[in-house]
């Protein structure tokens, strides 16, 4: 049976308290003072569900979730993978000190920018973001691209990590690849926010000095920024060249293995090979 304790429930929620007439032992033999039942939401990590708790005003601990739950939701704990797995649905967690610590998904908000800017063409620039409410208590913000965005294929967002500057807002680099200026508006949804604190890892990522002309920015330091591995420091290539060649990979970037990630398969298409009429025989030359 499934137990909680009832001095963890704020005042609001103690009205929907239901009487209960049945008695608990404790694990020492100790009766229980029973106050009711109330089913209240049990979150788990990123799972939630819902269960009937007998609500007693002594426990040393919060609460204790009883086989009842356990059965109803299939829960199995396996601390060799530490996972806890409920209804399938695995949850990673840590062990400190035999306890338990499940790890939540770091947060991801959208940012847009806030005001207008425009980028010239094949030039890296700093751009001022409006960040959430939520992100703007943060000392530091980790910054990057997203594909739910509207903004050109010339357009790249590079990751970097940003203080929250005047109480409101951070930087984000980004890279206009296109001969021509693009202009981004305010409102415009460039990329997504997450705390630093809440990572469990950040990429150490350096961030560039403030925007240059084209022809001063090195594109291989800028191209590891945007994911984008290409090694240009003995090509032939012109400036122009190594430009369109980064705007061409980035537009289709979604079709090469990077970072040493296999190649895959593909059901699409499947490979035949056709040939015509009996096989041919020729005798052996010399």
């Amino acid at each position: 049976m499934s137990v909680v304790r009832l001095d963890t429930f704020p005042s609001e929620f103690r009205c929907k308290i239901a009487e209960a007439k049945s008695a608990l032992v404790g694990a020492s033999g100790t009766l229980l003072d029973v106050v009711g039942q109330i089913q209240i939401p049990v979150k788990i990590g990123t799972y939630q569900t819902e269960q009937v708790f007998t609500v007693v005003n002594t426990l040393t601990v919060d609460c204790l979730l009883g086989a009842d739950y356990l059965v109803t939701y299939e829960v199995i704990i396996d601390y060799k993978h530490s996972h806890v797995a409920i209804k399938g649905h695995e949850i990673p967690f840590t062990l400190t000190h035999g306890i338990a610590n499940f790890i939540q998904p770091p947060i991801n908000m959208v940012i847009c920018a806030d005001k207008n800017v425009t980028i010239p063409g094949r030039t890296v620039q700093l751009v001022d973001v409006l960040l959430p409410k939520e992100l703007r208590k943060q000392d530091v913000n980790s910054i990057k691209p997203t594909d739910n965005t509207k903004l050109p294929q010339h357009l790249m967002v590079a990751k970097a990590l940003s203080p929250v500057l005047s109480g409101r807002s951070a930087l984000l680099q980004m890279m206009n690849s296109s001969p021509t200026a693009a202009t981004i508006y305010k409102g415009t949804k460039v990329g997504i926010a997450t705390p630093l604190s809440e990572l469990l890892m950040v990429d150490a990522i350096e961030q560039s000095s403030m925007s240059q002309p084209a022809s001063n920015v090195d594109l291989t330091e800028s191209m590891s920024q945007f994911d984008l591995n290409v090694d240009f420091t003995e090509s032939d290539l012109s400036t122009d060249q190594q430009w369109e060649l980064l705007a061409l990979l980035h537009q289709y970037r979604d079709l090469f293995a990077i970072k040493d990630q296999p190649l895959g398969r593909t059901s699409v298409v499947k490979h035949t090979i056709y040939t015509e009429g009996p096989p041919i025989w020729q005798p052996v030359r010399h």
